[in-house]
């Protein structure tokens, strides 16, 4: 990103200023889409931190300079270690998707599947705040699976861990996951 800085304050391109903002946008929108649907609440109730582990960015189209657009963030999924968050920068004046960038949430201290268990307790009935009362049937509400992933982000997340065996092999880390 800091090559992206430099170009800019050379006189970089559109897509130059289009990245940059893209980058810094979808953070603070991944950060207030983890709010907003409580999954931060639900990592500092389980004295847990989720950290950016990944993420990919498209750019099809630049915005002009105050062209207005929405981000629009969604979770697409989780699996053991990870929530998966895309964010759609969207042209107000045609509906034209002009970036797309996805990204995985590693979840540090506590597992996805723990966090969603936390918010639906809190976001269900009375009897769900306290899990000893729980009956057979919350007992398996409470147990959800996650969506499948598309296509795509499963290719994505296999590259990824291609890369990671590749670069622990290079640096003569061995094999281990979480190295």
């Amino acid at each position: 990103m800091a090559g992206v800085r430099r170009r800019l304050l050379e006189g970089g391109d559109a897509r130059d200023q289009l990245a940059l903002f893209c980058a810094c946008s979808a953070r603070r929108d991944r950060q207030a889409h983890l709010v907003r649907c409580g999954v931060l609440g639900a990592l500092r109730a389980l004295g847990a931190r989720a950290v950016l582990a990944a993420s990919c960015a498209r750019y099809r189209r630049s915005l002009r300079l105050f062209e207005p657009f929405e981000v629009r963030t969604r979770l697409l999924g989780w699996d053991d270690r990870a929530f998966y968050l895309e964010a759609r920068f969207v042209s107000l004046r045609d509906g034209f998707v002009c970036a797309l960038l996805r990204s995985r949430q590693h979840v540090l201290g506590t597992s996805p599947e723990r966090v969603v268990q936390h918010l639906c307790k809190h976001r269900g009935s009375p009897e769900l705040a306290s899990p000893g009362n729980l009956s057979p049937a919350a007992a398996v509400w409470l147990e959800v699976e996650p969506p499948e992933l598309p296509e795509d982000v499963r290719h994505w997340i296999a590259y990824n861990e291609a890369s990671s065996q590749l670069l622990r092999a290079e640096s003569g880390l061995g094999a281990g996951k979480n190295q």
